[in-house]
């Protein structure tokens, strides 16, 4: 394993011999001319590299980019300054792998070398680092969550409370609102929060009105939006339903609602309508409530698009556009 030992130090050099090659790390030295003067079996096993051909070459030799690298400057450290380095980085010899050098002066002059392979534990802190980096973005969005929720069941109650005539009135409504809201959160939690299907969110929605969910066909290719339009498409699919079975076409046995959607034109446009016929005859309203604000200003303000309602007399029809990289998941 080293050079040639002198008689009297043979017995010592031998002992110290036994504990290089007892050791797991792979381990190797250098003298001041920088060639290897040791290099046991585990830096064999590691390099692949027989001590024979070892012994004697020089360090730059066999590792000519050391000289540039963190490893270069550390061993110049420990033969010009007796400098004591300790280092993780990948591994120039053996591509991704990790490796521990530990690099220090001899005190007859020269470098020791010792290190060991810890891919796995540089792996295991990595997968550490990012899950505590996503669970620290949870947090963020859970409570940027918590916030737009909060806010949006401030504005139905302001908004319920205010177009009520009866205070059972605004319960009724406020409590059908939220309940809207919650079947959202359920599919969006079942999807895990990474966006939702249209038809998922008007099934969900349209279900929770009685009567409503059957007698709504439902005509669309699969179109994944991302939980913000996912949460406004659910309060609008909420008030037109609310809307056809108290005073539109769902209010009669023979009425019917078609809802359609699409992705159209270059750039994409999602494209949604809420048809309705079958009903009572239909007349533009007097004033403006709750249904029709969320849908004319608040659906449109947040899809970043537009929403028209058309008081057809054959039956109530409203048309969502609003841009696909806006509300697509």
């Amino acid at each position: 394993m080293t050079q040639d030992a002198t008689p009297e130090d043979a017995p010592e050099r031998g002992r110290l011999d036994d504990l290089i090659e007892s050791v797991t790390d792979a381990f190797y030295a250098v003298d001041r001319d920088w060639r290897f003067v040791v290099f046991n079996r585990a830096a064999e096993e590691f390099f692949g590299l027989p001590r024979e051909e070892m012994l004697g070459r020089g360090l730059w030799e066999v590792f000519p980019d050391g000289r540039e690298r963190p490893f270069g400057q550390a061993c110049f450290g420990a033969m010009e300054r007796g400098e004591v380095h300790q280092m993780e980085s990948p591994s120039a010899f053996r591509p991704g792998r990790v490796v521990e050098l530990r690099v220090g002066p001899l005190r007859a002059g020269g470098v020791a070398v010792a290190l060991r392979d810890v891919t796995e534990r540089a792996q295991a802190q990595q997968r550490m680092r990012e899950a505590e980096e996503h669970l620290r973005l949870m947090v963020l969005e859970l409570n940027h969550r918590v916030k737009n929720n909060l806010a949006t069941v401030q504005a139905i109650a302001v908004q319920t409370l205010r177009g009520a005539e009866s205070p059972a009135e605004a319960r009724e409504a406020f409590l059908r609102r939220i309940t809207a809201l919650a079947a959202a959160h359920d599919i969006l939690t079942r999807e895990q929060w990474e966006g939702v299907g249209v038809a998922e969110i008007a099934e969900g929605v349209l279900h929770a009105l009685d009567g409503a969910g059957q007698r709504v066909k439902l005509d669309g290719p699969v179109l994944r939006l991302s939980p913000r339009a996912a949460l406004s498409l659910s309060m609008a699919f909420h008030e037109l339903g609310t809307n056809a079975l108290k005073y539109g076409a769902l209010s009669r046995p023979g009425g019917a609602v078609r809802l359609a959607w699409r992705c159209a034109g270059d750039p994409g446009m999602l494209e949604v309508d809420w048809e309705e016929r079958g009903g009572p005859p239909v007349t533009p309203p007097a004033s403006r409530g709750f249904g029709s604000r969320l849908l004319e200003r608040g659906l449109a303000a947040e899809l970043r698009g537009e929403v028209r309602m058309s008081f057809e007399p054959e039956g109530l029809r409203c048309a969502i556009r609003a841009p696909m990289e806006a509300a697509a998941a």
